[in-house]
């Protein structure tokens, strides 16, 4: 009897240990805002390897890296100065962060939404909805 003791905790401690460290990991995962805020950054700064390596798998099977500046040239992204973030939902390894944008030019409530899916321990973007093709005035 004291022997089957010690091997159920020979057993239960390193699983406790292991998910202990999972249950860390995951939680020191940058959230979703801070993702979404350190992508806009890197478009600002011109910056499109850093932009497109925080893109998911799924993504870069349908864009390439070489076409990815164009893209973002073409969107509504690069006229964007400022994104409030007003929601945020998650369902199992997907995930919805809802917000309002702001232009360079000034124009406000501008609707965007970044889609996020989970890859191991990280959130990667694998796609943005928003306002296309819409010009301003200038």
């Amino acid at each position: 009897m004291e022997d089957k003791r010690k091997l159920l905790l020979f057993i239960l401690i390193p699983l406790g240990i292991v998910a202990g460290i999972v249950m860390v990991l995951l939680h020191r995962t940058p959230d979703l805002k801070g993702i979404a805020n350190e992508f806009i950054v890197s478009l600002s700064d011109e910056d499109f390897k850093k932009a497109y390596s925080m893109t998911s798998k799924n993504f870069q099977k349908e864009i390439k890296v070489e076409d990815f500046p164009r893209l973002i040239s073409e969107s509504s992204l690069s006229r964007l100065k400022k994104i409030n973030w007003i929601d945020q939902k998650k369902i199992a390894n997907r995930a919805i962060l809802s917000g309002q944008g702001i232009s360079k030019l000034g124009k406000k409530d501008i609707p965007i939404q970044f889609l996020f899916e989970r890859e191991f321990y990280s959130w990667r973007l694998y796609g943005i909805q928003g306002e296309q093709g819409e010009q301003e005035d200038e």
